[in-house]
């Protein structure tokens, strides 16, 4: 489990809708995971710890981050 920092702080009083904001996070989130997770999967079949193979996802991550934009 990782705790990321807040982009920014907003104050209570500029909060105008929370409406949309669970969408909007698991929307980036979503379009990740299969590639995050096929990444994971290389790197437990491989004897380093990282997998050398990850590069072979490159094409992949763009495609699911220019996916993320829309």
């Amino acid at each position: 489990m990782r705790l990321f920092e807040a982009a920014e702080r907003v104050k209570e009083e500029e909060v105008v809708s929370v409406n949309g904001v669970g969408d909007t996070e698991g929307g980036e989130v979503d379009g990740l995971v299969d590639v995050a997770q096929k990444a994971a999967v290389m790197s437990l079949k491989s004897r380093e710890a990282v997998s050398l193979e990850l590069v072979g996802l490159k094409r992949e991550l763009m495609a699911a981050v220019e996916a993320c934009k829309r």
